[in-house]
């Protein structure tokens, strides 16, 4: 099988795009790692909707644990990669500042506000 840069399968790394796992800056397509973090939100918001559509309260709680879940899941990473003079480059970059689990807070609050304005107008 065809492999795109060792992840996996190219088919399967063409549809979830895994290049900003573990992704260190300067090499050849780190420049695509928000494209990736973005691919992978939007594959998986869907079924994330589809299992919430009928339970609002189960979106809002969801969508709050994913905003906090996500600066706590920053800081317990930055605590583990800290070094005398704060937090080391390899460490934020592989595990802080590339990955979609440490990104996915911007993208939900993203979408709260747009479900705010779309379903309930008189808050927006």
């Amino acid at each position: 099988m065809a492999r795109v840069s060792g992840y996996g399968p190219a088919a399967l790394e063409i549809f979830v795009l895994p290049s900003n796992i573990a992704l260190h800056g300067g090499t050849a397509f780190s420049h695509a790692w928000s494209l990736a973090v973005e691919d992978q939100f939007y594959l998986a918001l869907p079924f994330i909707l589809l299992v919430v559509f009928w339970r609002p309260r189960a979106a809002i709680i969801l969508s709050c644990a994913i905003l906090l879940g996500g600066v706590l899941l920053r800081a317990v990473l930055a605590s583990q990669n800290a070094t005398d003079t704060g937090v080391s480059f390899r460490g934020f970059q592989a595990w802080i500042y590339y990955p979609t689990w440490t990104r996915l807070d911007p993208l939900v609050f993203g979408v709260m506000i747009a479900a705010i304005e779309k379903f309930r107008p008189r808050l927006w």
